[in-house]
């Protein structure tokens, strides 16, 4: 079998759907916000004081298998946050970017995130141009804490993002044909080349 390698142009190509979920910790966020002490009170009910503002790890999100650079006419991301935490979450806002250009795809700002909940947003892609290789910035997360209210403390507990890019469609691509047969994938791949 041939398989190849080499970038060709294609006048339409339709991804399929791209999903990732990812979590931090109570006690990693408190960590990162200054309140390291957190950890000594596991297991206790007590006032949770407030989480500072904090950004997280980037996440990179790899489109390089189907593409190299693409002119997304229409498509959809779809953030999903569940708090595990028994605290609010607030002004959660997340950016999407070009990896290498650095520019920003789409932002977006979850004000509200109630303990114990789960909130999505879906955000439209339109006449962008996308690399092969993202980047999904959560650059601030934060939590007024319980107040007065008397909580469980465990570190353990877990904030989960969970993101799916689909209805991706783009045109003028750069793409790479995958190490697969793309007629007998699962997903469809329509591909129309240009023969000039």
């Amino acid at each position: 079998d041939t398989i190849l390698s080499t970038a060709v142009r294609v006048d339409s190509l339709k991804l399929g759907t791209i999903t990732n979920s990812f979590s931090y910790t109570l006690g990693e966020l408190a960590d990162n916000s200054g309140n390291s002490g957190l950890k000594l009170f596991q297991d206790q009910l007590l006032p949770l004081p407030p989480i500072a503002p904090v950004s997280l790890p980037d996440i990179d999100i790899d489109l390089g298998e189907y593409l190299q650079t693409a002119f997304v006419t229409e498509g959809f991301i779809d953030m999903t946050i569940t708090n595990g935490f028994p605290i609010d979450l607030v002004n959660l806002i997340y950016q999407l970017k070009n990896k290498i250009a650095g520019d920003i795809i789409l932002a977006d700002t979850f004000p509200l995130i109630s303990a114990g909940q789960t909130v999505s947003h879906s955000k439209k892609i339109t006449n962008q141009t996308v690399e092969g290789n993202l980047v999904l910035q959560i650059i601030n997360l934060e939590s007024p804490g319980s107040g007065s209210s008397f909580v469980l403390i465990d570190t353990l507990d877990e904030v989960t993002i969970t993101y799916s890019i689909h209805d991706i469609k783009v045109s003028s691509a750069t793409a790479k044909f995958p190490q697969q047969n793309i007629v007998n994938s699962t997903d469809s791949f329509p591909i129309q080349m240009d023969n000039g």
